[in-house]
């Protein structure tokens, strides 16, 4: 459970950019940066919580830091921060795939 005082996003959008951040910081290996932004930079969760959303995230489907992302959004805004985090996470990549493959038709 999140303390009183501590640090969290101040709204869904703040989980859409930080994530938006994070996978544009990251190519192959985002994991190590999203554990130095959520815990040691924002605070917004402690190591504990951390490897314990980690570990939850490798024993579900799909790609882990996605996993990882969609519970923390989930921690601060239920639903609608879990789509914040994944769509984060997921726009740059997106956006690169959708301009190589338009360049690629020409």
């Amino acid at each position: 459970m999140q303390s009183p005082g501590r640090p969290q996003p101040e709204s869904p959008r703040d989980l859409f950019l930080s994530f938006t951040w994070l996978a544009l910081q990251g190519f192959g290996g985002v994991l190590a940066i999203v554990q130095r932004e959520m815990v040691e930079k924002k605070k917004w969760l402690t190591p504990d919580e951390f490897l314990e959303d980690w570990a939850v995230a490798q024993v579900m489907p799909g790609p882990n830091v996605i996993n990882l992302a969609l519970m923390i959004g989930d921690r601060y805004f239920g639903l609608r921060g879990a789509v914040a985090a994944v769509a984060g996470m997921l726009a740059v990549p997106l956006v690169v795939i959708l301009v190589l493959a338009v360049l690629y038709a020409h």
